[in-house]
């Protein structure tokens, strides 16, 4: 999923997140559960390696168990 992140008082970053996770659909209710989820890669092209991996960390505080 393509993201950006701003942290408090910081630029703001643009960059692509991969997760992977478990599904339950439910067909009638048109609903998908993902649970789970684990960040699989990031990629922030204007970050150097040391700030990507900061904004890494703290995106993934920011994924739920479930959704």
């Amino acid at each position: 999923m393509a993201i950006s992140l701003t942290p408090k008082g910081g630029k703001t970053a643009v960059g692509v997140v991969e997760m992977k996770g478990n599904t339950n659909i439910d067909n009638v209710a048109k609903l998908v559960v993902i649970s789970n989820p684990q960040v699989t890669g990031t990629y922030f092209p204007s970050l150097d390696k040391a700030t990507a991996d900061k904004m890494e960390q703290r995106f993934k505080t920011f994924v739920p168990p479930t959704f």
